[in-house]
């Protein structure tokens, strides 16, 4: 009965219409998930943010090298970069400035300068070393080497003292090189020869002192400094000044420093200071009308209250009193000769000579005597601290090696 009757439901169904089985099967792909084609059209993803105020990417992504960094080549163009100014118009690159070519031999001394400040604030002293000068032919057309050694101290500033040192060895140079007319008919290196020589390039140099101005400019209306007394009305230099020969040694002392010679272990001091208390240095300076003070008994004598030497380079308010010539001394050079000390007051006020000499003389007695003296020596630290020595320059000159 129940069989009839299902039979009869499923016979009244239209035909073409069927009921849907209970589970639909799942259609297999025609590719596999990993070649599936991708779809023709990306569908378009907007942004969050506005193009203008999208935050930048936290980690910018790096690319990678085909390369090692090793082994990475070189880029094919280098970039050109261009000039700032057109190639007409580009300013000159600086040259730098050689300086001055100073050639030793065996046959040349040895030789060493120190400066110490000392107590000051300022260093106003100045030394200047030209070996080989200039050569000068003899008789018989034997040449004979210059050798140039000087030490300046400055009053005031160290202005004229830099000056000194930039140009005294050229003015002996000139002199040396173009006689002047008064020396003909003299014989050639003889002591009048030499003190003329001398006397010319003193003068030449603190004519140039006193026409130029401490900024550099030539003359005295530079606009700038010429309205200033203490540039240049006070500022100036005294200068000791030792040329050495074959067989000569000529000393040029203008003002207080000074040339001590060690001769067979005996200091011999080849200049003599000037200063106001000499009787010679004081008769000349009161026949012009200068006055000399003391500012005690046996104290400090001055020229019109301000300074304690006679003669310098510069200190035009003082010139008339002031000389800038120097004494020259010629001596003959000896084979007990040891060596020569140039340095400015600073150091003969602390030091004897005869101490001097002894330093120096320990300082040299090496077997391999340095070219070049420096102040951690400690034969020179021992007596700087024991005198409290001002402001020097000093020299040594051997001859002996």
């Amino acid at each position: 009965m129940s069989q009839h009757s299902a039979s009869e439901a499923s016979s009244q169904c239209p035909q073409g219409t069927s009921s849907s089985p209970p589970h639909q099967p799942r259609a297999l792909p025609l590719f596999p998930v990993e070649a599936r084609p991708r779809p023709l059209h990306q569908p378009l993803q907007l942004p969050l943010f506005p193009v203008e105020a999208r935050p930048p990417p936290l980690h910018q992504p790096r690319p990678l090298s085909l390369f090692p960094v090793e082994a990475r080549p070189p880029p094919l163009h280098q970039p050109r970069l261009l000039p700032l100014f057109p190639v007409a118009a580009r300013p000159p690159r600086p040259q730098p400035v050689m300086p001055r070519r100073q050639t030793w031999t065996r046959t040349d001394p040895f030789c060493g300068s120190m400066s110490v400040i000392g107590m000051k604030q300022t260093m106003e002293d100045a030394v200047n070393i030209v070996p080989n000068l200039c050569l000068l032919r003899m008789q018989f057309s034997e040449e004979c080497s210059m050798h140039f050694y000087a030490v300046f101290d400055g009053h005031v500033t160290n202005l004229v003292s830099g000056f000194c040192r930039a140009h005294m060895h050229e003015m002996l140079r000139k002199e040396l090189l173009t006689p002047p007319p008064e020396i003909h008919g003299i014989p050639l290196m003889s002591d009048e020869w030499w003190r003329i020589i001398m006397m010319r390039s003193f003068r030449n140099m603190d004519q140039l002192v006193l026409t130029t101005c401490p900024c550099g400019v030539f003359g005295n209306n530079c606009g700038t400094h010429s309205t200033d007394p203490v540039h240049l009305e006070l500022v100036g230099s005294t200068a000791a000044v030792v040329v050495l020969s074959n067989n000569q040694i000529i000393v040029a002392n203008c003002g207080d420093s000074g040339v001590l010679l060690s001769h067979d272990g005996n200091p011999i001091p080849l200049t003599i200071a000037h200063k106001p208390d000499r009787q010679d240095e004081r008769a000349r300076i009161e026949a012009l009308g200068g006055r000399i003070t003391s500012t005690a008994e046996g104290g400090r004598t001055t020229v019109e209250h301000l300074f304690a030497k006679t003669r310098a380079i510069g200190t035009k308010s003082l010139k008339r009193y002031l000389i800038p010539d120097p004494e020259v001394v010629i001596r003959t050079r000896d084979a007990k000769d040891e060596f020569l000390i140039i340095a400015t007051d600073g150091l003969w006020k602390a030091v004897p000579p005869s101490m001097a000499c002894n330093v120096a003389r320990a300082c040299l007695g090496d077997s391999h005597p340095p070219f070049y003296a420096n102040e951690n020596d400690p034969y020179g630290t021992r007596y700087l601290k024991r005198f409290l020595i001002p402001d020097h320059e000093v020299v040594v000159r051997k001859w002996k090696v």
